[in-house]
Parts: C-alpha cells; sequence; structure tokens
C-alpha cells in the first residue's frame, strides 16, 4: 500500500495533462527581454504607419476616410460605394458651414450668463470688440473654394475659429472686470457689503460657467472638423482593429464564444448615420469568434479600398515582426523547452540569421493560394468566348473546383497554423519550408488537439491579459488620483477643480489613454504638461499590449512543442542551439583563470601483475 501511494506522489501530472504545460506562458511572457521586443516591435509599427498616414493624407485623393467608414462596410449589406461618395461629395458643403460657422462664432456662442452686472459688461464688450470684424463671406463662395481645396477651407475655418475663441475669452475676462467696477462703484444697486460681495460671487460664478462653455464650444467645433476632414486610413484601421480585439477578449471574460456567429451569411442593416459604437457593436452578445469574423473583415475593407496601403503596412508590419517577433520566439523556445535564457542580442542575432525564413513563411502560402487563383481566372477569362467559351468553361469547371479545394487547403492550414509557423523556425532553427510543412502537418494530423490547446491558451490568455489590465489601472487610477490630491488649480475649462484633470484625464479600464483635450488647454504650459502626460501613459498602456503579444508568441510556443512531441514523438525540450553562441545567461566565463592545484604527494606504483598467457583456440568447421 506504500509502494502505491509513492508511486501516485511521483505522477508527472504535466505529463498525464500535457495542456498544463500552457499554464508556463504567463510566466515566458513576463521576461523582461521579450516585453521590451514587443514594445519596440509596436512602437516602431506605429511610427512607420503613422509616417505612410501622413504621406497618404498629402499625395492620395481618398487618404482621408469616413470616422465611422469601417463599421458602415462591416455592417452595411449593400450600397457602401454610394454611402461613401454621399460623405465625399457633401464634404464641400459641410467644410464651407463650419467656415461659416468660425465667421459667426462669438454669434454662436451659447452664454449661461444671466447675472444682471455680468450680462451687460459682456453685451458691451461684444458690441466693442467685434465692431470692426470682416464682412462674412458668401455661401456660394466658401462652397466653390472648398470643392478646390477641402482641407484648405478647412484649415481656415479652424484658423478663424481659433482666433475668434480668442477673442471670445478676451470678451469674457474684460466682462468680469467691468462686471466687478460697477459693483465696486454701486451702479444704483444695494451697496452694502454683503450685497457686493454676493454679486461679486454670482459674476466670478457665471464667468466660470461661461469659460467652460467656451470650452465646450472649442471642443464641439474641432470633432466637427475631424467629421468632415475624416481620419488617416492607419489611425481608422488601427482603432477599428483594437476595437474587435478588447471585445473580443471582453466577450471571452464573459464566456461567450460562440453568440453572435453569421451563421446565415447575412449582414445587420444599418444606415451610416448611425451611431458608431452602435454600428461596431452589431447584435447583442456578440462572442469572441464573431468579433474575429468582425476584425477579418475589416482587413477585407483595407484590402478593398486600400489595396496599395494595405500591402504597404502588410510588408512594414512583417518586416519589424520578422525580426522582433523571431526574437521573442526564439527566447521563448529556450525558456520554455530548456528553462534557460539567452539575452536579447543572442536572440536578434538568431532572428537575424534566420529574418527571411521568418518573413516568407506566411507569405509563401498566400502567394501559392493567389497562383492557383490565377489560373482559376485565366479559367473565367476563356468562359467570356462566344459560344465555345461557354462549353470550356463547362468542361473546365471540375479543374476550377479542384484547384479550390488546394486553396481551402491551403487557407485553413494558414489561418490555423500561422501561430506555428514562427515557433517551428525558432526551435528547429530552420527555414520557411519547414515552418509551412510542420504547421500544416500538426493541424491536419492533430486538429482537435490542436483546438484544445488553444481553446485553454485563450481562456489562460484572457484571465492573464485582465490581471496585467487590472495592475496597470491600478497603478495609473492611484497616480491620478494621488496627484489630483495635490494639484487643485487652474481645472476650470473643464468644470473640474484641479489642473491634473485637464491635463490627463481620469483612466478607466476600457480607456487607459484617454485622447489630450486640445479645446481645453488654454496656455502653453498646460499642453507641453498634457502632451509629456501621454507619452508617460502611453508607454505603460504600450507595454501592457506589449504583454499580449509576448503572451500569444509564449503560448504559441509552447502548443507547438506539445504537438510536435504528440505527432513526432520528439522531447519536449529537443531545441536547436546555436553554440557557441547561445549560452545561457547563467553561464558567464571565469574572468581569470583559477590557480593551479598543488599536486598531491605521489605514491609507489603498484607493481603490474604478470600477464596472463591466452589459450589457443580449437579448430572449427569453418577453419
Amino acid at each position: 500500500m506504500a509502494d502505491d501511494r509513492s508511486e501516485i506522489r511521483h505522477i508527472n501530472w504535466n505529463e498525464v495533462f500535457s495542456f498544463t504545460h500552457i499554464f508556463k506562458s504567463f510566466r515566458l511572457a513576463i521576461h523582461p527581454s521579450k516585453l521590451l521586443l514587443a514594445f519596440l516591435a509596436i512602437a516602431l509599427t506605429w511610427l512607420l504607419a503613422s509616417g505612410m498616414n501622413m504621406l497618404w493624407k498629402v499625395s492620395v485623393t481618398d487618404g482621408y476616410v469616413a470616422p465611422s467608414e469601417i463599421p458602415v462596410y462591416v455592417r452595411l449589406d449593400k450600397g457602401f460605394d454610394a454611402e461613401r461618395q454621399k460623405w465625399l461629395d457633401q464634404r464641400p458643403e459641410k467644410a464651407a458651414g463650419l467656415f461659416h460657422d468660425a465667421q459667426n462664432y462669438i454669434g454662436n456662442f451659447n452664454s449661461p450668463i444671466t447675472e444682471t452686472h455680468f450680462k451687460d459688461a459682456y453685451g458691451k464688450q461684444v458690441d466693442k470688440q467685434t465692431a470692426d470684424l470682416e464682412k462674412p463671406k458668401d455661401t456660394d463662395e466658401l462652397v466653390k473654394q472648398a470643392k478646390s481645396d477641402l482641407h484648405g477651407t478647412l484649415n481656415d475655418a479652424q484658423a478663424k475659429a481659433k482666433s475668434r475663441a480668442e477673442m471670445l475669452d478676451k470678451i469674457l475676462a474684460d466682462a468680469r472686470a467691468d462686471a466687478e467696477k460697477a459693483i465696486a462703484s454701486g451702479d444704483g444697486q444695494d451697496t452694502s457689503d454683503k450685497a457686493k460681495a454676493d454679486a461679486r460671487k454670482q459674476v466670478n460664478e457665471e464667468y466660470d460657467a461661461a469659460v467652460q462653455a467656451a470650452a465646450d464650444q472649442r471642443d464641439a467645433f474641432a470633432k466637427k472638423v475631424q467629421e468632415v476632414s475624416g481620419q488617416g486610413i492607419f489611425d481608422a484601421f488601427a482603432d477599428y482593429e483594437w476595437a474587435c480585439v478588447y471585445n473580443g477578449i471582453v466577450a471571452v471574460a464573459d464566456g461567450n464564444i460562440f453568440k453572435g456567429l453569421p451563421l446565415n451569411g447575412a449582414k445587420v442593416a444599418v444606415k451610416p448615420g448611425d451611431d458608431a459604437a452602435a454600428m461596431l457593436a452589431g447584435p447583442a452578445d456578440k462572442g469572441f469568434l464573431a468579433w474575429v469574423i468582425d476584425a477579418l473583415r475589416g482587413v477585407a475593407w483595407l484590402l478593398d479600398q486600400h489595396i496599395l496601403f494595405a500591402l504597404v503596412l502588410l510588408v512594414v508590419t512583417l518586416a519589424i515582426w520578422a525580426l522582433l517577433g523571431g526574437a521573442i520566439h526564439r527566447i521563448a523556445a529556450l525558456h520554455a523547452a530548456r528553462d534557460e535564457k539567452i539575452s536579447m542580442m543572442q536572440a536578434l542575432r538568431f532572428s537575424l540569421s534566420k529574418w527571411p525564413s521568418f518573413f516568407t513563411a506566411p507569405l509563401i502560402p498566400l502567394a501559392v493560394v493567389f497562383f492557383f487563383g490565377a489560373f482559376i481566372i485565366l479559367g473565367g477569362l476563356v468562359g467570356n468566348l462566344w459560344g465555345f467559351g461557354s462549353v470550356m468553361l463547362g468542361v473546365m469547371l471540375l479543374l476550377a473546383i479542384v484547384m479550390g479545394l488546394i486553396i481551402a487547403f491551403i487557407v485553413v492550414g494558414l489561418v490555423s497554423g500561422f501561430a506555428l509557423m514562427y515557433p517551428t523556425i525558432a526551435v528547429e532553427g530552420s527555414d520557411s519550408f519547414d515552418a509551412i510543412s510542420r504547421s500544416f502537418a500538426y493541424i491536419y494530423a492533430r486538429p482537435w488537439r490542436a483546438a484544445g490547446y488553444s481553446l485553454v491558451g485563450l481562456v489562460y490568455g484572457v484571465i492573464c491579459y485582465m490581471f496585467v489590465r487590472l495592475f496597470g489601472f491600478i497603478a495609473l487610477a492611484s497616480t491620478h488620483e494621488f496627484l489630483r490630491w495635490g494639484c487643485w488649480q487652474g481645472g476650470e475649462t473643464m468644470g473640474a477643480s484641479d489642473k491634473i484633470a485637464v491635463i490627463w484625464q481620469a483612466p478607466t479600464f476600457s480607456q487607459l489613454l484617454p485622447t489630450i483635450q486640445w479645446a481645453y488647454l488654454d496656455g502653453w504650459g498646460l499642453r507641453i504638461g498634457a502632451v509629456f502626460a501621454w507619452i508617460w501613459v502611453a508607454f505603460i498602456v504600450c507595454m501592457i499590449n506589449a504583454f499580449l503579444l509576448t503572451f500569444c508568441s509564449s503560448c504559441s510556443t509552447v502548443i507547438y512543442l506539445l504537438l510536435r512531441r504528440k505527432v513526432d514523438a520528439t522531447d519536449f525540450d529537443d531545441v536547436f542551439v546555436l553554440e557557441p553562441q547561445e549560452k545561457p545567461l547563467a553561464e558567464q566565463p571565469a574572468t581569470t583563470p583559477a590557480p593551479a592545484a598543488a599536486p598531491a604527494p605521489s605514491e609507489p606504483a603498484a607493481p603490474t601483475p604478470p600477464a596472463v598467457p591466452t589459450p589457443p583456440t580449437p579448430p572449427t568447421d569453418a577453419q
């Protein structure tokens, strides 16, 4: 009985339940070198893509997209091109309207002023400071100008609105000063000290409310300009894809995987005027797979509407990830299989040597898909021939279907096995063809096991990410709160009692990085402080997202090792190692040679026994 208990105690549960190896992924993902490499990948991709954004805005006529264009593309059943063209056609008139609003900026001010002294002083200051303003331009002239130079008109409208907003601020300040002078002089009112104090208090309260209203008007005008101008291609694509990723993570956290799938193929009918958030959300209770499909539809929008931008972005992103992502997978491979850690430079040297393989591994299957697709297109062209073409189209249809089956095989293998390509190169030290071969073979040989490992990794990854995000949220929220306790000045333009609320809005769990509210920053000091605050908070948020990348890389590496052991019967710790370039960090060479040990005192050698003669071998039949 005791022997049975001893055997139970020595059971290796990691071998019995192999999926438990996936739980190493969190420990692997928080490795500093991996996080730094992932941070660099995100930062470089963002910088280069933002540069492409600016280049497309100044050199391409359709370099701007409507703020809600991708949700409209995803949700609209038909007529997207017509709706986009309608938005483009309406932009000149809306730009002219914004310029007209900028000219009448002060007259459109929704003043909250009701107190007699302040109201009278405000009216006088408006008449005084707006008397010499130029006559507003004619609307038809503005529309004509906007059609020839849309963004020039928008820039002029912004400049005009800025100058009028500054004038409004001066009007409010001068009106408060005049109202206080009127209160001090009595001006036919109750001249008691208490009455004057009450009047001054009321003036200050209404001045604060007016300043807040003026800031709100600046913010509303800026948003209208953004709606007419549109977003850059990358800005719109990145915002939409991140919304899909975050909502997919939340869906997994809610235990919602399969709900909301478009099994019947129909889209949800929406109108472009609908709320963008509602269009993005679509049906209620959408699950993880539905959000994945929406993310893929966002990629389809990019390929369909901006093919050149999509191809350049693909090359840039893949080139960066081939270097930095390859290094992350290499560190993860040695860490997961052999519990060895190599330096970031060693990993980068490995990924640089294997960069062509990392870069081409996902592209080769795509090239094969388009190769067979070209033959199918050729068959379709033959079908255009009169009479004979229809016959050939019917005869060759079987061949086209066979090519379609090959395409389906490659697409399913690529989508399912893409996450195993980089681990293959990182673990085996092989090339892109081996990565394609192994990833396809493991997926098709053990599809349910691969799906089970992926599901465990998905659930565990969401738990880990939510923990890391919660950790970052507590850090940012507590910092903001303690800063607010110590800083109490200069927050009037946002209805706040402290300056920190203007420079850095309080983070929420779903919005860790608030946008800079330029309309409420009325001084150069506030603007510079807000920029630096955004940079530091963006660094923290970027590191949280870097963890998401390192976890996916580490988890996919562990899953590759598990599938390889099951399919190829290869030991879990069998990893290709470059000797002597890749030494574990713990193995440091000695700086000075160790002193030679003193020779031991010699002892007399033992006498060698005499050799024993070997007896002769008896003859055999062969001899």
